[in-house]
């Protein structure tokens, strides 16, 4: 039996954090295919790329936690929130 398959969602080497995160969550994806301005693959950004980005930076954590993002991001708080606890030290 052949496997169901998503379409391949990618996003413009030149593209913001907040813009990666709002097309994964749309998606329900947590990996977005990076391409430069001739659509030629870059890389792969992961979710946890982008989180352990956002943790290395006070300012973006800052913008992320204090950004108004409408109702259907709560997920991708969750998440967020989850590896920010996972960083801490075990008591």
């Amino acid at each position: 039996m052949l496997k169901r398959t998503n379409p391949i969602v990618s996003i413009q080497s030149n593209s913001s954090v907040r813009e990666a995160m709002q097309l994964m969550e749309i998606n329900h994806i947590r990996r977005l295919v990076v391409v430069d301005v001739n659509n030629r693959m870059v890389g792969i950004i992961t979710e946890k790329d982008i989180f352990k980005e956002i943790d290395k930076s006070s300012s973006m954590i800052t913008v992320f936690v204090g950004e108004n993002y409408p109702a259907e991001y709560r997920e991708v708080y969750a998440r967020f929130t989850d590896y920010m606890f996972d960083l801490l030290p075990k008591v």
